[in-house]
């Protein structure tokens, strides 16, 4: 997996999750949801939905593992 980090809320992958989240016309026209916290990523996961795209917190590892 190829990762990046985002130093701005003005990176273009901020933008728009912050527009999925609050847009739900933007959702429907794009076809895309977002999913916030720890519990919604880890039941994607699980489920086998195809995860575009994660921006998770530096310490996600350790995040996942407190939540199991």
């Amino acid at each position: 997996m190829e990762t990046h980090r985002i130093t701005s809320r003005r990176n273009p992958v901020i933008v728009d999750a912050i527009k999925l989240l609050s847009d739900t016309a933007y959702r429907k026209q794009s076809g895309l949801i977002a999913a916030e916290g720890t519990k919604l990523l880890y039941d994607a996961m699980e489920s086998g939905v195809e995860v575009e795209i994660a921006v998770v917190s530096e310490n996600i590892e350790q995040e996942l593992k407190d939540f199991r």
